[in-house]
């Protein structure tokens, strides 16, 4: 990865911006203007909220399948779920070049995300509940 930061800083030029780390405060100001989130993952994320809240956002991905990313994207629908470097390259520049593919994913994730209200989310807790063994 140090070599992909790397390069990405040198096209500042051409309009690329790598941004550090932020907190969750910084996080929904920083989704709001962004075209793409790319997150690799990490084998031992188990949720990944700052994914599924870019995705609420309409806000589509691209990501590695590890920890919980396949989760959080639907592969072809609301992002990319790359098995590579290659493809994962490869999905990125498609996203930020092909206004008819980002607008499809956006579109999608905000058909996928958003419309629940906490009556909704809480009638699926408890079904869950109820699947549950004692």
């Amino acid at each position: 990865m140090v070599g992909i930061l790397a390069r990405a800083e040198a096209l500042g030029a051409a309009g690329v911006r790598r941004f550090q780390p932020v907190g969750r405060e910084g996080l929904a100001s920083a989704l709001l203007g962004a075209r793409v989130m790319l997150y690799r993952g990490d084998p031992g994320e188990t949720f990944c909220l700052a994914l599924a809240e870019a995705q609420a956002m309409g806000v589509p991905a691209v990501v590695r399948p590890l920890g919980s990313t396949p989760e959080r994207v639907i592969d072809g629908v609301t992002g990319r779920v790359a098995k590579g470097d290659e493809s994962f390259a490869a999905a990125a520049v498609s996203l930020l070049r092909d206004d008819g593919l980002w607008r499809r994913w956006h579109l999608a994730a905000l058909a996928r995300q958003r419309g629940m209200s906490w009556d909704v989310v809480g009638a699926r807790f408890e079904a869950l509940a109820q699947c549950a063994p004692n």
